[in-house]
């Protein structure tokens, strides 16, 4: 059976080539079809590895807001500062389809406005859409609803918890069925006879 993994897993298992108390090195044979072979070379000439939370930065900004860990913009701000993103999109900031908005020698209050902007308003504003979290007047103070707190302990997509929100409040069984089975989260569960 032809299995492809993803490329931390192989990092790994490469990194376990050999017994370290009776080899001096090891030997890592990696077999794949023509296709895939780019992947795993690019991975041995050290390509950077990117982060991965702008592609879920409304779930983990909602879990974030759950926990209390932030609870206004600037608090935001902070936390984005403090991740593996913030990093690489400073360093790489066209692979975050960023780079027409952050220029070479932009003062840190132009950068903070960016990324007050483009990686939080934009993910709050998601939230507010669907109900999951709630702003004072000025947009300013930050907190989880119900909704948003069932979809943070529940490890629920914000997708997923849009279309649950759209049923309403009194969603019947078929619909609620239809999106449940329709969830992302569930797209890799195969169910036996």
């Amino acid at each position: 059976m032809y299995f492809v993994h993803l490329l931390l897993q192989v990092l790994q298992m490469v990194g376990r080539a050999g017994r370290p108390q009776f080899d001096n090195e090891g030997v890592a044979v990696i077999m794949t079809s023509k296709d895939n072979t780019h992947r795993y070379q690019r991975m041995m000439t050290g390509q950077p590895v990117e982060s991965c939370l702008m592609a879920n930065l409304a779930e983990h900004l909602n879990a974030e807001l759950v926990l209390g860990t932030i609870q206004d913009v600037p608090m935001a701000i902070q936390w984005i500062k403090s991740s593996f993103l913030y990093t690489r999109v400073r360093t790489n900031p066209s692979h975050y389809g960023l780079a027409h908005k952050l220029k070479p020698g932009m003062s840190q209050a132009e950068l903070d406005g960016v990324l007050k902007s483009q990686l939080i308003m934009q993910p709050v504003s998601q939230l507010l859409e669907y109900g999951l979290a709630t702003t004072d007047e000025d947009s300013y103070s930050l907190a989880a609803t119900k909704a948003g707190k069932l979809m943070a302990n529940h490890f629920l997509k914000l997708r997923t918890m849009a279309s649950i929100v759209k049923l309403g409040q009194q969603p019947n069984m078929p619909s609620l069925l239809r999106v449940i089975c329709g969830a992302e989260e569930f797209r890799n569960a195969s169910l036996r006879r």
